[in-house]
């Protein structure tokens, strides 16, 4: 009940956007359910790569507001969700919204290794599991999951953003996308 309270002292706008958050997350969780990440991955854009200048195009103040605004509501959203929405389904409905309202966006996925030593059977050969991240960058902006994306390698990046495809077909999980 608080909860609700809270939400409905929000401004109207913002009550909408929370809204459009909590419907995307929502999709994002089924979509992640029930359809392969090759299918997926489609729709996030090519398969990007660094660009040699390490040159990305800059955000202007207005669109970087909207940009951060997005991004703040998707994961206060999500950690108020009856569901636990992780980086994931935050990173698929941050890239639906910010395309709802034409701004190129990229989504980054990693790789990193846990830092505790586990004996589980899904550790890897020197007792430390495998961890997976995605986040979503507007230029140099991030949108969610940015702060924890420093510990991470980069393995795949999809971007709308200009000036960063690669050409050709590219694989993800061995499948064929793009």
């Amino acid at each position: 009940m608080r909860r609700l309270r809270k939400l409905l002292a929000l401004p109207l706008a913002d009550q909408w956007l929370a809204a459009e958050a909590a419907v995307w997350l929502a999709l994002a969780q089924l979509l992640l359910a029930v359809l392969p990440f090759r299918w997926i991955a489609i729709s996030l854009g090519p398969l990007a790569r660094e660009r040699s200048d390490g040159a990305v195009a800059p955000v202007d103040l207005i669109r970087q507001a909207q940009v951060r605004r997005i991004g703040q509501t998707v994961e206060r959203t999500a950690r108020h969700l009856p569901w636990t929405a992780l980086c994931l389904p935050q990173a698929l409905a941050a890239r639906a919204m910010l395309g709802r309202r034409g701004i190129p966006a990229t989504v980054h996925f990693g790789m990193a290794l846990s830092d505790d030593e586990t004996t589980d059977q899904e550790a890897t050969e020197g007792g430390r599991r495998m961890l997976a991240h995605a986040w979503v960058t507007v230029g140099r902006t991030g949108v969610v999951g940015t702060p924890a994306a420093g510990r991470f390698a980069v393995v795949a990046r999809f971007t709308h953003e200009t000036g960063n495809h690669e050409t050709g077909n590219h694989e993800t999980d061995g499948q064929t996308v793009g």
